[in-house]
């Protein structure tokens, strides 16, 4: 057992577990040593199970962050108002009110008030501020009140309140990505079904 100073949020206990995957998980298992209110309204009390992690080292004292039970963070940074909820996150940052729901988080940072809800994210220049559903983003940009849902983005793509790079649009294009539901200021930009060249 790790000695923790007063006042902390969790508690690392070591662990070895087997994954459903058949891996075999070596690292620490979050618990809460105080009861906080997350900022979705839920509540973490006090001695609840919380996720698996590789290091607790990153993870901050500080904030309501947490990560549920059912999720695994590897080598990330999980800080302020961050929520990880049945998710798995590889690299990367998710901070400030971030919800990572039912997720895989590669690599890259995920702020704001962004939300990735059954997603796929990777690539360590990518930058979630919006909203991605349902879809899968690579290497791209994704900026606060922009809407990506049932969609791929991919390789430098920038969506956001201002502009959408058309030269990488062409690009994932030719490269025979479907593109579904993509709103950019709660206006559809594009609907392209199983698009093939």
């Amino acid at each position: 057992m790790i000695k923790q100073k007063k006042n902390k949020k969790f508690r690392p206990f070591y662990v070895k577990k087997r994954l459903s995957n058949g891996e075999i998980f070596t690292g620490f298992l979050l618990k809460a040593t105080k009861t906080f209110t997350l900022a979705n309204g839920d509540i973490v009390r006090k001695g609840e199970r919380g996720g698996l992690v590789k290091s607790y080292k990153s993870l901050s004292q500080n904030g309501n962050w947490w990560i549920d039970a059912d999720s695994i963070v590897y080598n990330a940074k999980i800080s302020d108002d961050a929520l990880v909820i049945n998710s798995v996150v590889e690299k990367g940052i998710i901070c400030n009110n971030a919800i990572v729901e039912h997720g895989v988080i590669k690599n890259g940072l995920i702020r704001g008030n962004a939300q990735c809800v059954r997603s796929y994210v990777s690539g360590k220049d990518t930058c979630i501020k919006g909203i991605v559903v349902d879809s899968i983003v690579d290497s791209s940009v994704v900026e606060g009140n922009s809407q990506v849902v049932n969609s791929t983005i991919e390789k430098g793509a920038r969506i956001g309140r201002k502009h959408c790079n058309k030269q990488t649009w062409c690009k994932s294009l030719r490269s025979r990505h479907n593109f579904k539901f993509c709103y950019f200021r709660n206006i559809c930009l594009w609907q392209f079904y199983h698009y093939q060249l």
